[in-house]
């Protein structure tokens, strides 16, 4: 189906507007009438899309949110944790502006939860895969306990200005997971 060059426009007039809001305030702040002042269009347009600033931004989060899950759908079986978390890195990173501020204070809280989230079915089935035999309530646990950590890490790379390279934090944070859920597989004997 062919995009209206128009309506693209609209769409990405009114997203570039959104971010550039959200650096001063969160979107609770953000009204109706300035974000279409910001963007250069009438609200007639706006609410031909949206029926609020809030609807916009978790479209724009939703669509993020679809990147990771592919990332997750396509990398998880076959190259495990480590490189999941290095190819969700580069997705943050490849939309550095975009993560600035979903990612911020003025972002929504539980955007990051949400991604989280997406991961957590396949990241535990690969665990199972790997041999622990952990019953679901302590998998679910651990990965609670490991997934809220690797988002502090996040929180922290953006604040730092993306200080590390995808690579480096995801090796990091990766043994610090494969470590973890090392203790919860079956020992082999030498």
């Amino acid at each position: 189906m062919k995009v209206d060059r128009r309506v693209l426009k609209t769409e990405q007039a009114l997203e570039s507007a959104l971010l550039k809001l959200m650096h001063g305030k969160s979107i609770d702040q953000i009204t109706t009438t300035e974000l279409c002042r910001t963007a250069g269009i009438n609200r007639n347009t706006f609410y031909a899309h949206y029926p609020n600033p809030s609807s916009l931004l978790e479209r724009i989060e939703d669509q993020f949110i679809k990147i990771i899950v592919d990332l997750i759908d396509d990398t998880v079986k076959e190259n495990g944790y480590s490189m999941l978390l290095q190819r969700v890195f580069e997705a943050i990173l490849e939309h550095k502006a975009l993560s600035l501020v979903l990612l911020s204070r003025n972002g929504d809280p539980n955007y990051l939860r949400r991604i989280i989230e997406t991961a957590r079915g396949p990241v535990i089935a690969y665990w199972r895969e790997l041999g622990t035999e952990l019953p679901q309530e302590d998998l679910d646990t651990l990965f609670t306990f490991l997934s809220h950590g690797s988002k502090q890490v996040i929180l922290l790379w953006t604040e730092n200005g993306f200080d590390k390279t995808p690579e480096e934090l995801a090796q990091k944070v990766g043994n610090i997971v494969d470590n973890a859920v090392a203790n919860f597989l079956p020992k082999t004997e030498i």
